[in-house]
């Protein structure tokens, strides 16, 4: 019994330090500012993050753990407050404890996502007169990786998130810079290069994607009478009034 109460009460304490640890070294005016230069000046900052020392640890603790809870809170919160809108079948929102769930799959699965992809791109990065360091791999795929994520905090008002998208697109630009400074890739393979890793970090992501539909809430099933019992109105109001436009 005292075995256990000890091995439970060195776990509490290893937990305790470790979040301590975590939040002793996140500086949200740091995360900012590393957003920023990344949407504003891309290449300078590829060769500050090139110089940096960060472990992949610090990395995570610093900017990865921090913009990815937040952006998937915001995504949660939002679903939750305002739900979804469904053409013909109105606002959905899915169940609390089931969208709760899968926001922790979400962003378990997409830190992973992030190690995985850089050991791709660093097995790939050679082929292509690249460096076949992972550090320096992660380091491309989390900076890239990084205004997307935090543009994901707009999640909140749903029908903003088509603003994380464009970011998100705009990502891979900023990607694109980065391959030659933090991996050495040659100038004239760097385009070639840039597709077949965007590809291969696409693919992995879709799986992830549908593990963690797995765990998300399932959106209501529409039938064809449902949809076109919304549809009808529509289509008789806007008969109505060609109808008066023609007699007009």
């Amino acid at each position: 019994m005292n075995e256990t109460n000890n091995s439970e009460s060195e776990t509490s304490e290893k937990t305790k330090t470790f979040l301590n640890e975590c939040l002793s070294k996140i500086n949200p005016l740091q995360i900012l500012n590393r957003v920023k230069n990344l949407l504003v000046a891309p290449l300078a900052t590829w060769s500050e993050v090139k110089q940096e020392e960060n472990s992949i640890k610090d990395i995570y603790i610093k900017y990865l753990m921090p913009v990815m809870i937040l952006s998937c809170f915001a995504g949660f919160l939002g679903m939750q407050i305002f739900g979804m809108s469904i053409p013909f079948f109105g606002t959905h929102r899915p169940p609390f404890f089931s969208s709760l769930v899968g926001m922790i799959f979400q962003i378990v699965l997409g830190l992973a996502a992030i190690l995985l992809n850089a050991l791709i791109i660093s097995k790939i990065s050679p082929k292509f007169d690249g460096t076949s360091s992972f550090d320096d791999s992660f380091k491309l795929i989390a900076f890239a990786y990084l205004p997307a994520l935090f543009a994901g905090v707009l999640g909140i008002i749903p029908s903003l998130a088509i603003l994380a998208g464009l970011v998100g697109l705009y990502c891979f630009y900023i990607y694109f810079l980065g391959v030659v400074p933090m991996l050495g890739v040659s100038e004239d393979k760097k385009i070639i290069f840039t597709v077949v890793s965007i590809i291969s970090i696409i693919a992995v992501s879709l799986i992830l994607a549908i593990i963690v539909a797995m765990f998300s809430p399932k959106m209501p099933e529409i039938s064809t009478q449902q949809a076109m019992e919304q549809l009808n109105p529509m289509l008789d109001k806007f008969a109505d009034s060609l109808g008066k436009a023609g007699q007009q």
